[in-house]
């Protein structure tokens, strides 16, 4: 979905003299992290995730990823839904609003968010 995504963007880029042709738009993106987002979010366990991860970032150098990185960065991603969703809610869309305080919820749980 998102190759095609980028893909569609890129075409549109290039049809209006951007400099960067279809493929090579969409090899710019990396997109590895959505599988484990998406893992964590579906509620798969840690060990699964941390699996998705080290293949989305590349071994660290004992081999393995590094949890802490998939700690930040799923909070981060949780900060910037909850941005999203406030911000949407001031311009009035309701709807995309509490599409993003979902996906924030669902984001929100186990060792990431532990105290």
């Amino acid at each position: 979905v998102a190759e095609n995504t980028t893909g569609l963007v890129g075409d549109g880029a290039a049809a209006i003299g951007g400099a960067a042709a279809s493929t090579a738009y969409v090899q710019s993106f990396g997109c590895g992290l959505m599988e484990a987002v998406h893992a964590w979010a579906s509620g798969s366990d840690f060990g699964e995730v941390m699996r998705l991860f080290g293949l989305a970032t590349g071994p660290s150098s004992k081999g393995v990823a590094q949890e802490g990185s998939f700690v930040r960065c799923i909070r981060r991603l949780d900060d910037l839904l909850r941005q999203l969703g406030e911000a949407l809610e001031a311009v009035g869309n309701s709807d995309l609003s509490s599409t993003m305080f979902e996906a924030s919820a669902k984001v929100q749980r186990g060792i990431a968010f532990a105290p």
